[in-house]
């Protein structure tokens, strides 16, 4: 079957920001980053690049929330936690249901529910490299992803989903014991991040191997899927070789030390006191991630409704990040190296550098 060729435009038109997938294995890269569907002319390429592929999507994208329950008797549960939808979805082992996501900010939660009772997986914005299915889809076991009692049309037509139901279903004790900080609700970028401050104090790649793999509990502990054991070796092998060669900096963050220069913190009080402490607190963590990666030729970017999402500093708000980095824009003490631009249809963020380093190079994230 002609499955994304022959149903993904339909999808779209009803909302769905629909990608191909090999099975469960997006296509195409970027998508963790879209706030709105793709267009239809790129759909339409991808259609004619990929006419068999499966059709997954970005739930966050979307304006979805989608509770992946594996079982009957999670499909039970999840109905009882979090209401009855018209929107259902048959899959290989369980069913989909689907609800429309709240317009507030969802709270930072763990993908999976397993360690909470409810053998089901949430997909939803804040984990945004994550996507869901989408009928007529085929399963690699030969059984077709099928909607059940609906159409796509149902789409129009969800409940939102039950936030409250949500928090009182996972204290919030348990969130935070359960809580693991991700770039982007990325598990592979967490790796790389902790792969990346161990290694300096392993002796070996064995040894590095030995932390990936304690990580990948930690991922389960929290409430997380598990990544593959192909994923960890590859990801430890590539942390090791950059080490190797000068490419990491033997530094933990918790140790790191910055400064500032006097004339730094008076321009910035001059152009906007309010604001001053929170630009000098970013600037801080940009000089402490990013320094030795200016350096190099390396840019960041700063995506404040991401990290604010991530909460990669507690309590931020997206219009804080917002706020404080214009200002460090205003003083020169950051450069915009390129704008936000859109590539094949996503929208690429802007790059930035730290003032007093040269410009140019790959490219690497904060949030």
């Amino acid at each position: 079957m002609s499955i994304f060729s022959e149903h993904a435009l339909v999808l779209l038109n009803h909302g769905l920001a629909v990608l191909p997938a090999r099975e469960k294995r997006p296509l195409i890269r970027g998508f963790s980053g879209w706030t709105r569907p793709p267009s239809v002319t790129v759909v339409a390429k991808w259609c004619r690049q990929f006419p068999d592929a499966n059709i997954g999507y970005s739930a966050g994208a979307s304006g979805l929330i989608v509770v992946d329950a594996d079982d009957a008797g999670a499909i039970t549960d999840a109905r009882a936690l979090f209401g009855e939808t018209p929107g259902r979805v048959k899959t290989n082992r369980g069913e989909h249901a689907l609800y429309r996501a709240p317009k507030t900010p969802m709270p930072d939660v763990p993908l999976s529910l397993r360690n909470f009772g409810l053998n089901a997986d949430l997909k939803l914005g804040i984990h945004g490299q994550l996507i869901a299915i989408a009928p007529p889809s085929r399963h690699p076991s030969g059984a077709y992803y099928q909607w059940i009692e609906c159409d796509a049309s149902v789409l129009a037509h969800l409940p939102p989903f039950d936030v409250d139901a949500l928090k009182k279903f996972m204290p919030l004790e348990k969130l935070a014991r359960g809580h693991l900080q991700m770039r982007n609700g990325s598990r592979k970028q967490w790796l790389n991040d902790h792969l990346c401050s161990h290694v300096a104090y392993c002796d070996s790649l064995d040894d590095l191997l030995d932390v990936a793999q304690t990580a990948n509990d930690d991922l389960t502990a929290a409430g997380n899927l598990p990544l593959d054991d192909s994923v960890i070796i590859d990801r430890a092998k590539k942390v090791y070789a950059d080490f190797q060669a000068g490419k990491i900096e033997a530094l933990h963050r918790t140790e790191a030390s910055i400064k500032f220069k006097n004339r730094e913190v008076i321009l910035l009080g001059r152009l906007d006191a309010r604001h001053a402490p929170d630009a000098l607190f970013l600037l801080a963590q940009l000089r402490i991630n990013h320094s030795v990666r200016c350096a190099n030729g390396d840019t960041f970017c700063i995506t404040p409704k991401a990290m604010a999402s991530a909460q990669v500093i507690p309590g931020w708000t997206r219009e804080r990040y917002e706020n404080a980095r214009n200002l460090l824009l205003a003083a020169g003490l950051i450069v915009m190296v390129s704008p936000l631009r859109a590539e094949n249809g996503t929208r690429v963020a802007a790059q930035y550098l730290l003032a007093e380093q040269k410009k140019g190079g790959r490219s690497v994230t904060l949030g």
